[in-house]
């Protein structure tokens, strides 16, 4: 994690600036739940009294978010595997108006897993389970990784995938396009800068271009974006 670092060192300031950014309120809170091998459970929940005002852009940015969360921590090996997954999906939310997405939509192979990824309703801890939020400041949204499990497996890449699908699958047509035109925006970043890049960058980014897409077809994103 990256901080503004003062003139005086104390040795302290890295312990205290993660204190601090743990302390600021969510706006959205992801917890996903792996089942291995294939299958996930994601939940988000908005900050009490935000929604359902604003839920369609918390689900949006968390879903978004998340995922550049996943590609800024993958490993080299994975990170293009990883796009590709990310391109085909939302090839599929675009081209699905209602309905859940097709079974097929991710072949977890590409990770050396076996199977399609499966979203399922939750029915208690996974095996591994992930947390993570967005919070708000006058700079934009940051997503942030709360808990996660020590491995070098691709858990991390499997939730976010999940994080996509299921968000799509209780979304109407226009939010599901903005979910599309959102992981578009967030590769076309990829393509110019490091994967490594902050994935606060690459959230609003990618929703600036989501929004420029949705104006051409005289739409826009939801509240709150």
């Amino acid at each position: 994690m990256r901080g503004r670092r003062g003139i005086i060192d104390t040795g302290l300031s890295a312990k205290l600036s993660r204190v601090v950014l743990f302390k600021r309120s969510y706006l959205v809170m992801l917890h996903a739940d792996l089942y291995p091998p294939n299958r996930v459970a994601i939940r988000v929940e908005g900050k009490p009294g935000r929604w359902p005002e604003l839920e369609d852009g918390d689900r949006l940015t968390m879903a978004v978010g998340f995922c550049a969360l996943a590609a800024a921590k993958t490993a080299a090996s994975r990170l293009e595997p990883l796009k590709e997954s990310f391109r085909n999906v939302a090839t599929a939310i675009a081209q699905t108006q209602t309905g859940a997405l097709a079974s097929d939509v991710a072949p977890l192979d590409v990770f050396s897993a076996p199977g399609m990824l499966e979203v399922v309703e939750w029915h208690g801890p996974g095996q591994v389970e992930i947390e993570a939020d967005l919070v708000g400041s006058a700079a934009g949204r940051t997503p942030r990784i709360r808990t996660e499990p020590k491995t070098s497996g691709p858990t991390r890449e499997i939730a976010a995938l999940g994080a996509l699908i299921a968000t799509a699958n209780h979304a109407d047509p226009d939010l599901r396009l903005s979910l599309a035109f959102g992981v578009e925006g967030m590769l076309a970043w990829y393509r110019q800068s490091a994967a490594s890049s902050s994935a606060k960058d690459v959230l609003t980014f990618a929703m600036a271009h989501a929004g420029e897409r949705l104006d051409e077809i005289g739409r826009s994103l939801p509240a709150g974006v």
